[in-house]
This record gives C-alpha cells, sequence and structure tokens, in this order.
C-alpha cells in the first residue's frame, strides 16, 4: 500500500496530465512545452519511485516535490485551456475544478 503522501502526488501527477492533454488541441509551440513538461514530470516521477523504493530518498520529500511540480505544470495547463475560446465553457468549470483540487491536495500536503 502507498503512503498516503505519495498517493497525493500520483493523483496530482494524473490530474496535471489530463488537464496538460486537454490543452493539445493544437500544435503550438506552448502546447509542445507543456507535453515536454508532462513527459519530464512523468519520467521524474518514475525515477522518484525508485528512489523511494531504494531507499535513496524520502518518501514525504519526493511526494511534496512531485505535488509541487505536477500543481505548477497542471495550472500551466489549465490557464491555457481556459483562456482558448474554442474550449467550451462547461469543460473550462471541469479545468477549473480540476485546478481546485490539486491546490486542496498541496495544502493537504503541507498540513502535518
Amino acid at each position: 500500500m502507498l503512503p498516503m503522501r505519495l498517493r497525493h502526488a500520483i493523483t496530482a501527477i494524473a490530474i496535471a496530465g489530463a488537464a496538460a492533454f486537454a490543452g493539445c488541441g493544437d500544435d503550438t509551440a506552448d502546447t509542445e512545452k507543456l507535453q515536454q513538461q508532462g513527459q519530464e514530470l512523468r519520467e521524474k516521477a518514475e525515477q522518484a519511485a525508485e528512489d523511494v523504493r531504494s531507499g535513496k530518498r524520502d518518501v514525504e520529500e519526493v511526494s511534496e516535490e512531485l505535488t509541487k511540480d505536477s500543481t505548477d505544470l497542471a495550472d500551466q495547463a489549465i490557464e491555457e485551456v481556459k483562456d482558448d475560446s474554442r474550449v467550451p465553457d462547461e469543460a473550462k468549470q471541469q479545468l477549473e475544478d480540476a485546478q481546485q483540487q490539486l491546490k486542496d491536495l498541496q495544502e493537504q500536503q503541507q498540513t502535518p
């Protein structure tokens, strides 16, 4: 069973990935940048998980770092999508809800 903080980090990464995917409607440089950042975050998460399993890093440290990184990426992606006039209002609202969930996760993680 994964520790709660690591599960929060994984949830945040999943939301970040979904938000970045939602922003992939066209081939702009910003979209490519978001896709690259998402890939880098996934690779970082895989390495961090291996580091935790091998005892090189503490799960608390890893989960805080991954949650912050994924929240930053998701916020960036969500803001880009919300600014796109082609995105329906319902989809924008869902992204705003996801953005709030990420903020809530980050606050939970900062609470001892």
